[in-house]
């Protein structure tokens, strides 16, 4: 993946950077001492930091802001760090390799960091493409009751509600817990 633009929120002296483009070739941060540079590049670093390293709400939350936010009760749940990513063609491969072919509608992906931690990943997919792989993935046995699903949530529900008695082929054969198993996996195997 390649860092495409970043977005410092809420982080030290910062109120909102902006959208921060970041060129193939070369991004200059410039400013005056104390501007906030060094500031962008901690935020962009504890979005994924290499030593486990995470936000300090009482370090690097803005002072004049934190009394009213702490208040309202929303500072673990500020995000100061927002980015998105190209995905590169090995990464795109790798995504189809686990998801299957025609899942991936864009190749960006956006990832945010909260206070508390929590971080999020935003990537587009196209689901009915998505549960059609995984499907085909699925036993013989339990295909023919989920074929017609294109849905995540309801291949997910429709698989906790299928027990081994009600599973039947056109030739009445019952799938095995096993199988119904097998598939509930597939799903969580691929993030789905």
């Amino acid at each position: 993946m390649r860092l495409k633009d970043f977005q410092v929120k809420t982080f030290r002296n910062f109120v909102d950077s902006g959208v921060v483009n970041v060129d193939q070739k070369v991004t200059c941060l410039v400013g005056k001492n104390e501007a906030g540079k060094s500031a962008m590049l901690e935020a962009l670093y504890l979005l994924n930091s290499a030593y486990e390293a995470s936000f300090d709400i009482n370090g690097q939350y803005p002072r004049w802001i934190w009394a009213k936010d702490r208040r309202d009760a929303t500072v673990a749940d500020t995000t100061p760090i927002q980015a998105t990513f190209l995905l590169e063609e090995g990464d795109h491969a790798a995504i189809e390799s686990l998801l299957g072919p025609n899942v991936l509608t864009e190749r960006e992906v956006s990832v945010s960091r909260k206070y508390s931690g929590e971080i999020s990943w935003s990537i587009s997919l196209d689901e009915r493409s998505a549960v059609k792989n995984a499907i085909e993935a699925m036993g013989p046995l339990v295909v023919p009751r989920v074929c017609d699903i294109s849905g995540i949530a309801l291949l997910r529900s429709t698989l906790e509600e299928i027990s081994t008695e009600d599973i039947t082929s056109l030739h009445g054969v019952h799938p095995s817990r096993e199988e119904v198993e097998s598939a509930k996996a597939i799903l969580s195997e691929r993030g789905l």
